[in-house]
C-alpha cells in the first residue's frame, strides 16, 4: 500500500497545504454525513427516512438487541463494503493500534509479511528464523483459518487482528497452498520478530546488495545511513533489491528517490486525486540535487506492489537505471488516511486517486499495464517458485506410490544432485536418491518420505534459496555491475 503520511502521527498529502485542508474538509463532511443518518435530520440531497426506519427497528426488535454503536459499525462497514475496494478501511482504536505496531521495525506474531488481495490473506514473504518460516509457509500461501475458525469470508483485518497476539502464546493457522487440494494447519507460537525494514551486505569486494522490505517510517534514515557506511567503505556498485515489498509510506519513497534522482522538469511520479469531488492531478518532483557516481540497478518480482513499484518506475523511466526480475504486481491506487475527528482512535483509510509513473503510465491490474515490467526480465530459479514439503506426522510415502507430494520430494532432490523422474512416480531411482539424502542428513534410513525427511528436505531448499549464488535474479543484476564497473 502507498500511503500519505501526515504529522502529529497522521497523514497528509506530499502536495500542498491546500489540499491538506480540503482532505480535513471532506472528512469533515463524512463523518457528519455519516452521524447524521439517524441522529440528524435528512440532509437536503439524501433522503434517509427508509435507513432510520431499518436502523430503528434493528435496534428495537432484532432477536440479538444489537447496541446502537454495533448497528452503526455495520452501517459504516457496509458503505465500505459497497466501494469494492480492498484498500479503503475503516480502523478501530483495536486495529488501529495493530497498524501501527506493523509499521515499527520489530513486532510480536508470527513473522510473515501479507498483501491484502481482494480481502484474501496472502503471504509474501516469511522472516528468517521466524515461526511461520519453521511451519513451513512461504510466498503465495492463503491464510484461511485461525484457531479453527474459517476466515475464508472475512475481511483482511479481521483476519489479522486474530493472528496478533501476546507473545508465547499459540495458535492454529491453516493455509492454502495453490497447486494442493487440502488446507495445511499448523501451530505456531508467537514471538517478538525483528523486522528491519533495510537490510545491506556486500556480495563481493566492490557491490553492496541493499534490500528495502517495506517503506515504513524510519526507512529512509535507515537506508541513507546504511549506504552512507557502505560508501565510506569503498562501494562501487549498488543493488537495490525490492522484492516482496508491499509498499508504504509516500514520504519515505520520495526521500529514497532523491538519493539518486535529481530534480528536474521530469516528475518522480504523478498522482490524481479526488478530493470534494474533483479530481486534480499532483506531480511529485523530489529535491534530489546528486546523482551517484556508481553503477546502480534495481531487482522486483511479482510481489513487488504499490510503492516498490513506484521506485522501480521512477529509477528506470526517469534515471535510466536498468530493473532486473518479472513483472510486478500492479498496484496503481494510492490512499490517504486520517484519524476520525468524531471518535479517538479511529481511522480511515480511503483511497484517494491513482499514481502515473514518470512516463504518464498508469500500472495496475484494472489498466492495459497490470504491472511494471523490468527492463531486463529474469525468471526467478525452480527452486525460488516451489513451496517447501509439507507432510502431515500420519503420512508415508512409499515405493510404487504416486502423489503430488512425491514429484515434488523428487525435483527438490534433483536441485540437490539426484537425476529422478519428477513425475510423481516412487521408483528405484527415487528411493535410492532419498535414502542417499537421510543418510547425508544422519536420518533412519528408511527410503520413505515421512514428515522427518519432509521437513529436512525444506530446511535444505530454504538453505538453497539464502545462498546469492542460487538466485538467478541476483546473479544477472550482479554481473551486470560488475560488467559496469570494469567498461
Amino acid at each position: 500500500m502507498m500511503e500519505e503520511k501526515q504529522n502529529n502521527n497522521t497523514f497528509k498529502p506530499n502536495t500542498s497545504k491546500r489540499v491538506f485542508t480540503v482532505g480535513l474538509f471532506v472528512l469533515s463532511i463524512l463523518t457528519a454525513f455519516v452521524l447524521g443518518l439517524y441522529r440528524m435530520p435528512p440532509s437536503a440531497t439524501y433522503d434517509n427516512t427508509v435507513f432510520n426506519e431499518v436502523f430503528y427497528r434493528l435496534h428495537q426488535d432484532h432477536y440479538t438487541q444489537p447496541s446502537e454503536s454495533q448497528l452503526w459499525e455495520g452501517a459504516i462497514q457496509g458503505m465500505i463494503d459497497s466501494l469494492d475496494d480492498p484498500f479503503t478501511i475503516y480502523r478501530d482504536a483495536e486495529a488501529y493500534a495493530r497498524y501501527q505496531e506493523s509499521q515499527q521495525e520489530n513486532f510480536v506474531g508470527i513473522g510473515v509479511t501479507v498483501l491484502n488481495a481482494d480481502e484474501a490473506v496472502v503471504v509474501t514473504s516469511t522472516f528468517p528464523g521466524s515461526p511461520a518460516e519453521e511451519a513451513g509457509l512461504m510466498n503465495g500461501d492463503i491464510i484461511t483459518h485461525v484457531d479453527g475458525v474459517d476466515y475464508t469470508n472475512k475481511s483482511f483485518d479481521e483476519t489479522i487482528g486474530v493472528i496478533a497476539g501476546e507473545v508465547g502464546t499459540t495458535l492454529e493457522l491453516g493455509y492454502y497452498r495453490p497447486g494442493l487440494d487440502e488446507t495445511i494447519f499448523v501451530t505456531l507460537t508467537r514471538r517478538e520478530i525483528d523486522r528491519p525494514s533495510v537490510v545491506g551486505r556486500w556480495l563481493d569486494d566492490e557491490v553492496v546488495l541493499i534490500e528495502i522490505r517495506s517503506f515504513n517510517e524510519n526507512t529512509a534514515d535507515l537506508f541513507i545511513d546504511m549506504l552512507e557506511d557502505f560508501e565510506a567503505e569503498g562501494l562501487q556498485g549498488l543493488l537495490i533489491d525490492v522484492r516482496n515489498n508491499g509498499g508504504g509510506f509516500l514520504t519515505t519513497l520520495v526521500d529514497i528517490l532523491d538519493v539518486f534522482l535529481v530534480r528536474d522538469d521530469t516528475p518522480l511520479f504523478t498522482r490524481e486525486i479526488w478530493q470534494s469531488r474533483s479530481k486534480f492531478e499532483a506531480a511529485e518532483y523530489g529535491d534530489g540535487e546528486n546523482t551517484k557516481p556508481y553503477p546502480i540497478a534495481v531487482i522486483v518480482n511479482a510481489f513487488s506492489a504499490s510503492a516498490s513499484e513506484v521506485f522501480a518506475a521512477a529509477m528506470h523511466e526517469k534515471g535510466g537505471y536498468d530493473v532486473f526480475g518479472v513483472t510486478t504486481y500492479g498496484k496503481g491506487t494510492h490512499q490517504t488516511g486520517r484519524p476520525l475527528q468524531s471518535v479517538s482512535d479511529h481511522f480511515l483509510t480511503i483511497t484517494t486517486g491513482i499514481w502515473l509513473t514518470s512516463n504518464g503510465n498508469w500500472i495496475d491490474r484494472a489498466s492495459e499495464t497490470p504491472g511494471f515490467e523490468p527492463s531486463i526480465i529474469v525468471e526467478e530459479g525452480e527452486a525460488f517458485q516451489i513451496p517447501l514439503l509439507y507432510v502431515k506426522a500420519d503420512e508415508v510415502y512409499e515405493h510404487d506410490m504416486v502423489d503430488e507430494k512425491i514429484a515434488l520430494m523428487q525435483t527438490i532432490l534433483n536441485l540437490i544432485g539426484a537425476n529422478v523422474r519428477n513425475d510423481g512416480y516412487f521408483d528405484n531411482d527415487t528411493e535410492t536418491a532419498l535414502r542417499a539424502f537421510q543418510v547425508d542428513q544422519q536420518l533412519s534410513n528408511t527410503g520413505v518420505l515421512n514428515q522427518v525427511t519432509a521437513n529436512a528436505l525444506s530446511q535444505w531448499l530454504l538453505a538453497y534459496r539464502e545462498d546469492p549464488v542460487n538466485d538467478d535474479q541476483l546473479q544477472a543484476a550482479l554481473q551486470y555491475i560488475k560488467d559496469s564497473i570494469n567498461d
